[in-house]
């Protein structure tokens, strides 16, 4: 008899719901067809009393934080989410999870900004001065299709050649 009393704490132990299990049970619960509107309150009773005694809610204050932390949340996108994944259920103060969710969005928007402000940066343009260009012969040649011996030829023999 005694191994049977062990068994089964253990095998009630293994499949205790969690508190997150609880909680979801509770908000997402809905009346099966053709069942009383009485056990619905009963199914909705004991996933709430499962949540807050998972939660160890012993009273109105601690109730109160409950439901603000709940709805906090509830309006958290799922990146956020994921990244809390380890402490997403012991999250249960909601001026700590506050904290910890300003804390995130700061880190994520300086992270976010400055590589944008970057990018939008130009580099530093270099001043030169005005100097007037010099032009080297070669480049002249090769424009006007002559080479360097017939650029240094008489003027008149440049004009009667068709560019």
């Amino acid at each position: 008899m005694r191994e049977y009393a062990n068994v089964k704490i253990v095998l009630l132990d293994r499949f205790k719901m969690k508190v997150e299990t609880f909680r979801l049970k509770f908000t997402q619960h809905q009346r099966r067809s053709g069942a009383l509107w009485k056990e619905l309150v009963f199914e909705l009773r004991n996933y709430f009393e499962g949540w807050i005694d998972g939660l160890d809610i012993k009273d109105f204050k601690g109730l109160k934080d409950l439901m603000i932390e709940d709805q906090l949340k509830r309006r958290v996108s799922s990146d956020i989410k994921d990244h809390f994944l380890d402490e997403w259920g012991e999250l249960v103060d909601p001026l700590q999870l506050a904290g910890k969710l300003d804390q995130y969005e700061s880190v994520r928007s300086n992270r976010k900004i400055n590589p944008a402000r970057m990018a939008d940066r130009r580099p530093l343009e270099r001043v030169k001065p005005n100097l007037p260009k010099k032009e080297n012969p070669l480049k002249i040649c090769r424009k006007i299709g002559t080479s360097v011996w017939e650029k240094f030829g008489t003027k008149r023999e440049l004009a009667k050649r068709e560019i």
